[in-house]
């Protein structure tokens, strides 16, 4: 009878033995492929050994190739469960094939002595927290299977939990098999043959490419608003955890979003609150009855936070759909009727403070001085403002040349080109001033209704 490489007889049984070639030896996660051809019959030993000489060559083929694929960071627990059924799975079938094959009462009585040995090892892994060494190796080898086939960075801090499942599935098919000891039939559940579906970038790591790439693009995001973005963002993955996108689910945005409802504007510099975690200062703003932030403000944390799963989605593999889409709070009415107008006492603060009244240089315009600042914009704004009507981002951007008159009556001329987020011109009637040393000597009184003084 000629010989065949691989092919070996254990017994009455005909194995597969390979070694591992030589290029791929070392990161190759077993020393060996074994496994038995499960038949006594030589010629059908042969066909199996064809079949399975091709199966394997295919690995040692797929091993080179993964060789030059980037490492997983991390493992969702979606990722360790499907490692833990398949690991419970083989180890059934296993037990399958030995018992198919037969056992006589030495080999038997041996077979128990191991059940027993191995699942007291495992279980004081599970107990004290320190597996056996061959725990590592087995989850080495089943990352590489053909319906797992994950490739994790050494250094991950997903390894402990993966082997704690590699272990919790020995356990379990232990007592599977002590019951199959005593005759009680356990079936062997079917191979989970998906992949685990590959799991995202840690939030956190999304959230440093993104700030990162907006920052540095031409035109791209100010220092201020960077800042602002890279904020709630990561108050967010505070609050649920800094996981793989793929893990976050439309109650987390939820959570996050009813948390903003219960907030205060500012609530870091609130004594009670500042100190607190976001979750917890939501609550304790609650239980202290504190005015909640605007509606409006909630919906712009939120677009931050939107912000960023729209471009990890364009930019990442398996992020799921955006779990803050359709969240926005409704705002009925225009978004003027929010903000309340300025008490007369609240006017009279404004415009008798330092800026006013004299202050010590622009830099410390709160506190008193002689300087009165007319060529700065801290002292125009809210003038303008108070007699024009105008939005404050329109005051800030408006040049000399858009002051204009008609007849006797001074207006500001608000236009798509001095503005660009407006769409239209309009004017805003004004008083016409003459000022000395920042104190007003008279005040006409206009069509837009401002008051003569």
């Amino acid at each position: 009878m000629p010989s065949y490489p691989r092919l070996i007889k254990r017994g009455n049984v005909y194995w597969f033995r390979s070694s591992i070639p030589r290029d791929i030896k070392q990161s190759y996660p077993k020393t060996e492929e074994t496994f038995s051809l499960h038949t006594r019959d030589y010629q059908e030993a042969l066909k199996k050994w064809r079949e399975a000489s091709a199966e394997v060559d295919r690995r040692f083929a797929e091993h080179r190739l993964r060789r030059l694929e980037p490492l997983l960071p991390e493992l969702s627990d979606a990722q360790i469960k499907h490692v833990e059924e398949v690991y419970y799975s083989h180890l059934l079938d296993e037990d399958d094939d030995l018992r198919l094959d037969g056992m006589d009462e030495q080999e038997f009585a041996y077979y128990q002595e191991l059940i027993h040995t191995m699942e007291t090892l495992d279980r004081e892994g599970i107990a004290r927290g320190r597996p056996p060494v061959y725990a590592r190796s087995e989850a080495e080898e089943v990352l590489t299977w053909e319906n797992v086939d994950l490739k994790l960075d050494p250094a991950s801090p997903s390894w402990p939990k993966l082997i704690r499942a590699i272990l919790s599935a020995s356990v379990r098919a232990a007592i599977a098999k002590r019951q199959r000891n005593e005759g009680t039939p356990v079936e062997t559940p079917a191979m989970p043959q998906s992949k685990a579906t590959a799991s995202s970038p840690a939030a956190s790591t999304i959230i440093e490419a993104w700030v990162t790439e907006k920052s540095r693009a031409k035109g791209g995001w100010t220092p201020a608003t960077a800042k602002a973005n890279q904020l709630w963002a990561e108050r967010f993955i505070a609050m649920a955890g800094d996981r793989p996108m793929s893990e976050y689910t439309k109650a987390d945005a939820r959570e996050f979003k009813s948390t903003l409802l219960a907030l205060p504007p500012n609530w870091t510099k609130i004594k009670e609150l500042e100190k607190l975690s976001m979750k917890e200062a939501g609550r304790r703003a609650t239980t202290l009855g504190l005015k909640p932030m605007a509606g409006k403000n909630v919906n712009k944390v939120l677009g931050f936070v939107r912000a960023l799963w729209n471009w990890a989605e364009a930019n990442y593999d398996n992020v799921p759909s955006n779990p803050f889409d359709g969240l926005n709070v409704k705002i009925s009415g225009k978004a003027r009727d929010e903000r309340h107008p300025f008490k007369r006492d609240e006017l009279e603060k404004i415009f008798r403070s330092p800026i006013y009244t004299g202050c010590k240089s622009v830099r410390y315009h709160n506190t008193p001085g002689d300087l009165v600042p007319t060529d700065q914009g801290i002292y125009w704004v809210p003038l303008i403002g108070l007699f024009t009507g105008c939005r404050s981002g329109e005051i800030i951007q408006l040049r000399t040349e858009d002051v204009k008159t008609e007849g006797d009556i001074a207006y500001i001329e608000v236009t798509s080109a001095s503005i660009l987020a407006v769409s239209r011109s309009r004017k805003a009637a004004m008083a016409v001033c003459s000022w000395r040393g920042g104190r007003s000597t008279g005040i006409r009184e206009c069509s837009c209704g401002s008051r003569s003084h």
